[in-house]
């Protein structure tokens, strides 16, 4: 066929999974994926599998992954599957404006085992270290 096939590439070493984009871009190239990850950056094990439990919110910038973003809760925290919801009036099919919006997740605690629903607003370099 004359075409290469794709090249693997490691995005981030804090085992993302779950990932979500906006909907408006799903099938389409997009900058942005957010996962939730490991508290902190692992290597892979020798079996192939990793040794860290979804403790972090993840922005991974597939252009660019030295500016990929983290956000790591305390180590008893543990964040679900989250949702990448638009801000009101943004379009986010637009060159640069793909991460307008917020995250929308649920952090549960095991140390006093409760729940909380939390938000993060991703829009912009550096979003989750504000």
């Amino acid at each position: 066929t004359g075409k290469a096939a794709p090249r693997m590439e490691t995005k981030s070493r804090r085992e993302p999974e779950f990932p979500t984009i906006p909907r408006e871009l799903s099938s389409r190239r997009h900058r942005y994926a957010y996962t939730v990850g490991a508290h902190r950056e692992y290597e892979t094990l020798s079996n192939g599998k990793g040794k860290g439990a979804n403790g972090s919110i993840l922005k991974i910038d597939t252009e660019e992954p030295s500016k990929s973003e983290a956000f790591a809760f305390l180590p008893h925290e543990f964040v679900g599957e989250q949702v990448f919801c638009p801000k009101v009036g943004a379009d986010v099919t637009r060159p640069g404006h793909e991460d307008s919006g917020y995250l929308v997740t649920f952090v549960e605690d095991r140390r006093d085992l409760t729940t909380d629903m939390v938000i993060f607003d991703v829009e912009g370099e550096k979003a989750l270290e504000k």
